[in-house]
């Protein structure tokens, strides 16, 4: 096989295991809502952070699973961002919870998180 074939080879590979990711992501907001969350907010973000406001919940959604927690569990939300080799701005949203271990919210640039981190702070008391 040419360097074209391997090229084309694994762009559908990717293609293919991002398909099954957003597919798996997709049944478990399903399973997320079928347990009655309401979806009032959806902030995005990988992983993807949602709100259910008439609950007073958070929920973090992956395609294992996902996890809810009670607005009263939120101690603290800050923007954060990190500079490294292989990506140079990494810039989150970091959500620190009582009894849980603090969530990392990603995202791709820094005026994204900082709207997602302003609405976040107007929903939560």
């Amino acid at each position: 096989m040419g360097g074209m074939h391997w090229f084309v080879l694994i762009v559908v590979l990717l293609a293919g295991l991002a398909f099954y990711n957003w597919q798996n992501s997709q049944n478990q907001l399903s399973l997320l809502k079928k347990q009655g969350f309401t979806l009032s907010e959806d902030l995005k973000g990988q992983p993807n952070l949602l709100v259910d406001i008439q609950a007073r919940e958070l929920a973090v959604v992956t395609s294992k699973g996902f996890q809810r927690y009670h607005f009263d569990r939120v101690q603290s939300v800050e923007l954060r961002f990190e500079n490294g080799v292989q990506q140079p701005e990494n810039y989150h949203l970091y959500i620190l919870l009582d009894g849980a271990s603090p969530l990392e919210i990603h995202y791709e640039n820094e005026w994204l998180a900082q709207d997602q981190l302003n609405r976040l702070h107007a929903i939560l008391p």
